[in-house]
């Protein structure tokens, strides 16, 4: 309006305008990158023919979903899993995306959100893509071992989480599994042992 005074920004206000809008640029770079790069996210990974922005936004989706599969807060479960499968979507070669599909599919049947056999199909198909994409992943081998002691199977369910521990041996879903197995057996102070160096790692 006629009147009304326009403020001027002084050069010096400009400049920590401008030095602020860098650095959220920076930050949000940097939020990218480590959703797209994480020690895990290059493990079971075959590129194929996919391309490399889909391998990309792949990597940083699976980094959204293990995020809130590892919170487990309300409605995690069904959310990671939504990123686990936009992941696949993305790129199906990915074998850690499948890997996290069989847990969010293990959780959902534990929890009773799906019905027993629709949730067991769903692990086996999930986990045994992954080890046919990557034998090398102790995760799928543990939502195998699920998988094979729910259908009356201990002798295979065994081989897996021997397979996932000569592995991955520090790896905390494995060290809680093998602790719940053992406390299962009675033997609570090794499970103890156990369930603390998993929540060390």
């Amino acid at each position: 309006p006629s009147g009304t005074a326009v403020p001027v920004r002084s050069p010096a206000r400009r400049r920590r305008t401008v030095a602020a809008a860098a650095a959220a640029a920076i930050l949000a770079a940097a939020a990218v990158a480590y959703f797209s790069w994480t020690p895990d996210s290059t493990q079971g990974h075959s590129p194929g023919q996919v391309p490399a922005q889909s391998r990309a936004q792949a990597r940083e989706t699976y980094g959204r979903a293990k995020f809130l599969l590892d919170r487990r807060g309300p409605g995690d479960v069904e959310r990671a899993l939504q990123y686990f499968e936009e992941a696949i979507r993305r790129d199906p070669t990915y074998a850690l995306a499948w890997s996290g599909r069989a847990s969010a599919n293990w959780l959902q049947l534990i929890e009773g959100r799906i019905p027993r056999a629709q949730g067991l199909s769903r692990v086996r198909d999930s986990a045994e893509r992954a080890l046919q994409l990557d034998p090398t992943l102790a995760e799928a081998h543990l939502r195998l071992a699920n998988y094979r002691w729910a259908v009356g199977d201990p002798a295979a369910a065994v081989e897996h989480v021997r397979r996932a521990t000569e592995l991955e041996p520090r790896n905390p879903l494995v060290l809680s599994f093998a602790a719940s197995k053992i406390a299962d057996a009675g033997r609570l102070s090794e499970a103890i042992t156990l369930q603390r160096r998993a929540v060390e790692a």
